[in-house]
């Protein structure tokens, strides 16, 4: 029974303080959408840029989003995934991807590498800042996220070069 009331209690404060840290952020931020980038020769290879209106001169932060279910469009990008980035100043760049029967292989790979190495070839045009990069997927996505994270400047997969790398992930 006590072990329950702490979590109970902690589970709360955590709540709170979610709502503490919403409540402190600046006002929602203008957004600029730009949709089906081509960032590849193949139909799927197209990327959604979801920019905050006020970038910094240097360019905003990016985050590379990658959808899941099998990589379908099902899981773009939320309103959610959308806004809150771009009240702190951070991008976010929706890849999309092909597979192969609905599972992750190096084609897979080879795509998000490509769109992550598209964002440092239009940095400047985009206002973005190419030097800090993360990658946030959700199911077949954060399994890409992982191998992006992971396999930095490994030729296994595209040109593996340095303009591929990301500084972080999180995989949902």
């Amino acid at each position: 029974p006590r072990v329950r009331s702490t979590r109970r209690r902690v589970a709360a404060m955590m709540r709170l303080l979610v709502a503490l840290v919403f409540l402190a952020m600046p006002a929602s931020a203008q957004i600029r959408t730009n949709a089906a980038i081509p960032y590849g020769p193949y139909q799927l290879q197209q990327l959604d840029l979801y920019r905050p209106s006020s970038c910094p001169p240097v360019g905003c932060a990016v985050v590379v989003w990658m959808h899941g279910h099998g990589g379908s469009r099902v899981l773009a990008p939320g309103d959610y995934q959308r806004r809150l980035p771009a009240r702190f100043g951070i991008a976010i760049v929706s890849c999309d991807y092909r597979t192969t029967n609905g599972e992750p292989d190096s084609v897979s790979l080879e795509d998000v590498k490509r769109c992550r190495r598209s964002v440092t070839r239009h940095a400047i045009a985009w206002t973005l800042d190419s030097s800090r990069v993360a990658c946030w997927g959700v199911s077949l996505g954060a399994y890409l996220c992982n191998w992006l994270a992971t396999t930095c400047g490994v030729p296994w997969a595209g040109a593996g070069t340095q303009d591929e790398c990301v500084r972080g992930g999180v995989s949902l």
